[in-house]
């Protein structure tokens, strides 16, 4: 948390200890974070940012649970890739082509026990909450499901009703 100019908060302490030594290779704050944080993931606990605090959160108790959803801030599609792989985050994908009830589907199946999608059919949008390399991978299947439905579409007859008017 010094090291990276950020404050630090419990309420919680995981038990045991957790020694990591790497002697071949530097870590920035941020790479440091994520790997405790693939530790903390087997645990039950995650650390999660909220602007310039770092809170450990436990994922098992319900309160908390919720707290990371509601305290985690959007992360674009566009800005993912900046994402640690074991951060947690949220993520509104986009559905042009796909049914949101297949998506679901199918993102369902990617989750873990921390992870949730929500779907927003109005706006055919899916919100997904999960570890930064999960909801990569979940880009990439949404990326294919698009691809299918498109390319499903162009085989298709459409039939269109057509208005005449006369020119009187």
């Amino acid at each position: 948390a010094e090291e990276s100019d950020l404050s630090f908060s419990t309420d919680v302490v995981p038990t045991g200890t957790f020694n990591y030594i790497d002697r071949d290779q530097r870590f920035t704050p941020k790479e440091a974070i994520d790997l405790v944080n693939g530790y903390l993931l087997i645990k039950g606990y995650t650390i999660v940012r909220k602007g310039k605090m770092l809170l450990v959160i436990d994922l098992e108790d319900e309160l908390d649970a919720q707290l990371v959803r509601d305290l985690l801030v959007e992360t674009p599609v566009s800005k993912l890739k900046d994402r640690g792989e074991y951060e947690i985050t949220k993520t509104r994908f986009d559905l042009n082509s796909v049914d949101a009830a297949e998506a679901e589907q199918q993102i369902s199946q990617l989750l873990s026990p921390v992870g949730s999608v929500v779907v927003i059919p109005g706006a055919k949008q899916i919100m997904a909450t999960e570890t930064g390399g999960t909801l990569r991978v979940i880009q990439e299947v949404l990326a294919s499901l698009e691809k299918s439905a498109l390319e499903a579409e162009k085989g298709k007859l459409h039939s269109y009703l057509l208005k005449v008017a006369t020119a009187d």
